[in-house]
């Protein structure tokens, strides 16, 4: 058997410098830009590019962990450098997502190290299912890779803290436990195993906590060096269940538990043989309408269970250690702590449900806010399940409305769901410019990204179900990089030829056809090469028409009656290739053509002086005739000259 190292080194006795803010490298943001028009005007002056220096920031950001404390003052500390092999987990961290609205807030992501594949043996949980280890990775170290996304397989460098004491044994465990490695790194199981038996079965957090400023405060591991070993793939990896060309429906699988906190501050008042079957029922029917039945819920695979009565606010539990509700900062305490409540009310109320729970993909822990915790959801579910079928928990924090609202409880149920299944969160942006100096033109210097300001998807400001039943499904682009819906025409840029005036495309309706959008790809300067990118980003404009559905329940039922019948135009730059999506990277309204003859110009769309024009023809109750047009010309002259996208309006460039 060869002999194998472990990367344990001693590097100093106490522990210093600062935090590092995580933070994700995304694509550049969209080249195009204009200004919605206002309900008003069917057509408008098109704003030019904004510069690169006024270009809005980066809409994800990952919650910025305070500076680097100290050690506690008990006996001697030892700083401990290991390099393990992992699965990554990412969650979005939202706090203000709370009875599904949106609210101003801190937004961002959370990196965890999963084990690559679970161990078969179910005598220790925090091994089995609830194995992680939230780190966090600063800028510096993940420049120039391309976003992790969850199911990657990485090596990663972490650096933990602990006393003299703890460290030997560490160091002794580690060294026993990777013996068969066929590598240096150790593989996290190993390295959770050996903390978990270094806790001696106390209920206490993984790491010791550390003192900041005379305050406890929870050990995030900062990583030093990380490397993809292994790409999330279509057939491992992430579990998204994002349906593929080819293939048969997919099935999510779920349980759902109801708390009820009173005794710290917050009533949902759950019942669960009332609330359970209707919030199941509104993400059932969203699933599989939304998806053209590409995806189901199933009652006997999604179940809501509980509620769970929470009697003690701050208590401590096997997996994380001590819990607080109602103060305190370790977010990763107030979750592993209620989900180890929600495994014990299992084991003593459904005991046969409580040896299967491995089996459920996704759960989800519905429970009001704790400290300013109002949301954290899976981006895509960790994959690669070992020999008995199962994978690392997919956990997510829903808080419901006070009191309970079945109609808002699903709204936030459904928001998550969509995250688990790989939707970007914050997601769908809006454009929005402000008018220039009186004469009704659009400069860069006034145009902005709106994060979350799309009224027509539910990842953005549309509300995915109401009272009556209605859904408001997702729009074009992550329809269709969640593989529920299909191009209409994917048109390059030869397909848009110069000279030839409007050439019309009939685009019907969202809710009458699963192909049902013109995806054409513009001036991909910026973007970088596809070649090196393994998620093959393409700069792309999405046109796509939606009515409300008269099907109650049916597809875009819920649309609002002042936005149904309107042409939307989207840039999005991801492609649908089955991995998860680049959450620095989502979709942006550009524009939502209201009555026939709007039009919208699209300056240097396909290079410098190469415009795009789009015109909104006319419409039916099912479909639009929408208008493409390119020209390099600036001012639109004769209307006999197809050279310039002559359309009688005052819009030239």
């Amino acid at each position: 058997m060869r002999s194998f190292t472990v990367l344990l080194t001693v590097l100093s006795a106490l522990l210093a410098g600062t935090h590092a803010v995580p933070h994700k490298r995304g694509l550049p943001p969209p080249l195009l830009r204009t200004r919605l028009p206002p309900p008003s005007a069917a057509r408008q002056r098109s704003p030019p590019p904004l510069p690169a220096s006024q270009r809005p920031p980066r809409p994800l950001r990952s919650p910025s962990p305070p500076p680097r404390p100290s050690p506690p003052p008990v006996s001697r500390w030892k700083q401990l450098s290991i390099t393990v092999q992992a699965q990554v987990s990412l969650s979005a961290y939202d706090e203000r997502l709370s009875a599904g609205l949106f609210r101003r807030g801190s937004v961002g992501t959370i990196l965890r190290l999963v084990p690559t594949m679970l161990s078969s043996d179910p005598t220790n949980d925090i091994t089995v299912g609830s194995a992680s280890l939230r780190v966090q990775l600063p800028e510096e170290v993940g420049r120039g890779q391309t976003a992790l996304l969850t199911g990657d397989i990485v090596e990663a460098t972490l650096v933990i803290t602990v006393p003299e004491a703890l460290a030997q044994k560490l160091s002794s465990l580690l060294l026993i436990n990777a013996t068969s490695h066929a590598s240096e790194a150790v593989d996290i199981h190993d390295l959770l195993t050996a903390l978990t038996k270094a806790n001696e079965g106390k209920p206490q957090p993984l790491l010791p906590p550390l003192i900041e400023s005379n305050q406890t405060v929870p050990q995030i591991p900062l990583v030093t060096r990380i490397a993809r070993v292994m790409a999330a793939t279509a057939k491992g990896g992430c579990k998204c269940l994002i349906p593929l060309p080819g293939k048969g429906p997919l099935n999510v699988s779920s349980l759902t538990f109801l708390f009820n906190t009173p005794a710290c501050g917050h009533d949902a008042g759950f019942n669960s043989s009332a609330d359970g079957p209707a919030l199941m029922r509104a993400v059932a029917n969203y699933m599989g309408v939304c998806s053209y039945s590409h995806v189901g819920a199933f009652p006997d695979r999604n179940l809501v269970l509980g509620p769970i009565d929470v009697a003690n606010c701050s208590d401590a539990q096997p997996t994380m250690g001590q819990y607080d509700l109602t103060h305190g900062i370790d977010l990763d305490a107030k979750l592993y702590g209620m989900w180890d409540l929600a495994k014990e009310w299992m084991r003593k109320n459904h005991p046969d449900l409580y040896a299967e729970r491995l089996r459920f993909d996704r759960k989800t822990l519905m429970i009001a806010p704790g400290d300013g915790v109002f949301s954290l959801s899976n981006m895509g579910c960790p994959g690669n399940p070992n020999v008995d079928g199962v994978v690392s928990d997919c956990l997510n924090w829903v808080s419901p409305s006070e009191p309970s609202s079945p109609v808002a409880d699903a709204a936030a149920l459904i928001r998550s769901h969509l995250i688990n299944s790989g939707y970007i969160s914050p997601g769908a942006s809006r454009l929005v410019c402000d008018d220039g100096p009186g004469d009704g033109s659009s400069s860069s210097s006034n145009c902005r990204t709106q994060l979350l300001g799309d009224p027509s998807d539910p990842m953005g400001a549309a509300e995915p179900v109401n009272a009556a039943g209605g859904v408001v499904c997702p729009a074009a682009p992550q329809s269709y990089t969640s593989g529920w819906a299909r191009p209409l025409r994917q048109l390059q840029a030869d397909d848009v030829q110069l000279g030839l005036g409007f050439t019309e495309y009939e685009v019907p309706s969202m809710h009458t056809a699963e192909a049902n959008f013109l995806r054409v790809s513009i001036d991909q300067a910026g973007v970088g090469s596809a070649a090196g990118n393994r998620l093959w980003p393409e700069r792309a404009v999405f046109l796509s028409y939606r009515v409300a559905s008269q099907t109650p329940g049916g597809y875009d039922s819920g649309l609002p009656a002042n936005l149904s019948g309107r042409v939307w135009v989207h840039e999005y730059n991801q492609t649908a290739n089955g991995l998860p999506v680049d959450p620095n990277a989502p979709p942006v309204l550009l524009a939502s053509l209201e009555v026939e003859g709007a039009a919208l110009v699209l300056p240097n769309a396909f290079g410098a002086g190469d415009s795009l024009h789009i015109r909104f023809v006319r419409r039916s109750d099912t479909a639009a005739a929408v208008g493409l047009c390119r020209t390099t010309v600036r001012v639109e002259g004769s209307p006999d000259n197809l050279e310039t996208c002559f359309n009688g309006y005052d819009d030239d460039w």
